[in-house]
């Protein structure tokens, strides 16, 4: 018998056809996740800005403008640049950001719902007018959120 044949280990043909498929499968995996990290980082920002400024304006009652939004997936974090809640007329905006910035703790992936790590608001500035006695420029959004129907469940996060 060959000493060679001892020491030298060849897998079996099985066994080579099932590493040839991992190292398949996990390129084709790292593939897909860069590029679902990628579509998410060019892709997803347009859209969240367009569903911002549509919902927001819709709940508050005013035009909201926001001139960028940036999405990084790989940190789990969303910046929003140039928030503008708009008052009816010329008038200065009611609230003018210049930009939000949230951080997503990774325990958000598991609970399924976010999970804050951080916030930072950079220069925020708040317009308030008195329009009547008791009232504010912006009693009509707190009127509108006090009559929001209550729900017994709790929010998911």
């Amino acid at each position: 018998m060959d000493p060679r044949a001892l020491t030298s280990h060849t897998p079996a043909p099985g066994r080579r056809r099932w590493a040839r498929r991992l190292a398949w499968a996990a390129a084709g995996g790292t593939v897909a996740l860069v590029a679902l990290a990628l579509a998410a980082h060019t892709a997803l920002p347009p859209l969240l800005r367009g569903v911002i400024v549509e919902q927001a304006g819709k709940f508050l009652g005013r035009e909201v403008q926001v001139d960028a939004v940036a999405l990084d997936p790989l940190r789990l974090s969303l910046a929003v640049d140039g928030l503008r809640i708009l008052e009816p007329g010329a008038a200065p905006p009611l609230l003018a950001i210049e930009r939000i910035e949230i951080d997503l703790a990774i325990s958000s992936l598991w609970h399924r719902a976010p999970v804050l790590e951080g916030v930072r608001v950079t220069r925020p500035q708040a317009s308030v007018v008195s329009t009547a006695a008791t009232r504010v420029n912006f009693s009509d959004n707190a009127e509108r959120i006090a009559r929001l129907p209550r729900t017994e469940r709790p929010a998911p996060f």
